[in-house]
């Protein structure tokens, strides 16, 4: 117990007029987050935060305003254009492999066939890489799966790659369903039930057949496939992946100009006149007027007119290098894609192999996680619907009625770092039982039964025709041996 007159407690006043009570004793908070407290510095820091959620932050105005700059960047950036269409090209590259996991394999060879046929005649490849371009540049991709009677292929479905700008909505169809910009939600799960697609882009210059530009059409959500990072919670259109860093390429390109500019006033100004006083009435001298030109030549010394002084221009330049400039902005705005500097770049001169290596073991476990994310979001629902037309066509047989057989992914592999590491590596562990055949093909895009279903048969008929099929380095030690011992032979017999 304490003795607490009429004054201040625990942050506020007791009104005891002179008395003295006695209180339990309360505890008194002394933590604080310097960074929760609203002071002139913190709000100037974070004037533009706020509690708006997922949703709202990303509303129609927001996600517009991002996606044009976004694409006039990407268009006038050389360093832009390169990082997206290269992580494009490493994360599709040639295209994934369907792999069918039945029992039946001329079932499985089947489905496979038809598939590669099918994804030949859409250009399934260039159609995943543009989405993930879109998915990059714009925040989004979309694929919209449609019927197209005229193609070659037994199978009719085709999806048509679209742009976010047509994912829209331009009054809600009723104030009872729970919707966003373009999409119908679960009410629920929040999960897209159905999207609003216009049926030309807003941003052509041609009218549609039907005069009208703002005709939508509702398509429902197991024939759309959206892809887009997700970052909140509650989140269902997305933004471009560089928001964050924007306008770090945009400074780029300024400094560059900058730099280019101090560079090129340096090289035409070679020095700077001042007039000294003005000339007096009837001077006959021809006065010089503010920034007149007036030309000098190499190696002679010239006479300037009455009342002014030459002083040597000096340019100058910033204090940081163009070159550490780039370097240090342009490793900040790659951040946000986990890219390596070095590919940013263009050039790993100034880096050894293995920094340059680890960079790239962390890159591509970011495209690792972004192919699984592309086979539950594209491709395993695609592949559903283009079964479930290949069944009820007759193209496919019936196997399990409807239901879509097992299949598995395989991705093309990444390049070797260093190809006698990694082979050692390899070798060691599958002799050792940490990895399999099938794990070991699978990393590098293949299916393992057709990989040793082909080594099969190259053995065999490399019996067949009389040739050694085994280690080629062991053969070479042996064979070597062999040679050393009948030299030796040889000389004993000269001897």
């Amino acid at each position: 117990m304490i003795k607490v007159s009429q004054g201040q407690f625990a942050g506020g006043s007791l009104p005891l007029a002179g008395r003295s009570v006695a209180l339990a004793p309360r505890p008194r908070i002394e933590a604080r987050y310097d960074n929760s407290l609203t002071v002139d510095e913190n709000r100037r820091q974070w004037w533009g935060a706020d509690y708006l959620s997922a949703k709202s932050a990303n509303s129609f105005q927001v996600r517009r305003q991002l996606r044009i700059r976004s694409r006039y960047e990407v268009s006038n950036n050389p360093y832009l254009y390169g990082i997206c269409t290269s992580n494009a090209d490493d994360l599709i590259g040639d295209g994934p492999t369907l792999e069918v996991k039945t029992k039946d394999k001329a079932y499985n060879l089947l489905v496979q066939d038809l598939w590669d046929e099918w994804c030949r005649e859409v250009d399934l490849v260039e159609k995943l890489r543009t989405q993930k371009l879109a998915k990059s540049i714009d925040g989004e991709g979309f694929l919209v799966l449609r019927t197209l009677s005229d193609m070659e292929h037994p199978i009719k479905i085709y999806p048509v790659d679209m742009e976010a700008d047509q994912v829209t909505t331009l009054g809600p169809g009723t104030m009872m369903d729970l919707w966003v910009d373009g999409l119908t939600l679960h009410p629920v799960t929040g999960r897209p039930t159905a999207f609003h697609v216009l049926k030309h882009h807003p941003g052509d210059f041609y009218y549609p057949p039907s005069l009208n530009p703002f005709q939508t059409e509702q398509i429902s959500a197991k024939y759309v496939l959206h892809w887009f990072h997700k970052f909140r919670p509650g989140q269902v259109r997305g933004v471009p992946i560089f928001t964050p860093s924007l306008d770090m390429f945009a400074d780029l390109r300024a400094y560059r100009k900058a730099v280019l500019s101090a560079s090129q006033v340096a090289a035409n100004f070679t020095a700077v006149g001042e007039q000294e006083y003005a000339l007096a009435d009837g001077d006959d001298t021809t006065p010089l007027e503010a920034f007149d030109e007036v030309p000098i030549d190499r190696g002679m010394l010239m006479m300037l007119p009455p009342g002014v002084k030459l002083s040597p221009f000096d340019p100058k330049q910033p204090t940081t290098t163009y070159e550490q400039f780039q370097e240090k902005v342009l490793g900040e705005a790659i951040r946000p894609l986990a890219y390596p500097l070095n590919l940013a770049l263009g050039t790993s001169q100034k880096f050894n192999f293995s920094s340059a290596k680890l960079d790239h073991i962390n890159y591509r476990q970011g495209l690792r996680v972004e192919r699984r994310d592309c086979e539950r979001i594209n491709l395993i629902p695609l592949f559903r619907a283009w079964h479930y037309e290949g069944v009820l066509s007759g193209t496919i047989p019936l196997l399990k009625g409807l239901e879509p057989p097992r299949i598995g992914w395989h991705w093309p592999a990444f390049p070797s770092l260093d190809v006698m590491v990694d082979a050692q590596a390899d070798q060691v562990k599958i002799a050792a039982g940490q990895t399999t055949w099938q794990a070991f093909w699978a990393e590098r895009g293949q299916n393992w039964r057709r990989v040793l279903r082909q080594l099969a048969i190259e053995k065999k008929e490399m019996e067949r025709l009389g040739l050694t099929f085994g280690d080629v380095v062991q053969r070479s030690i042996s064979v070597s041996a062999n040679e050393d011992k009948t030299a030796d032979a040889e000389v004993a017999n000269v001897a």
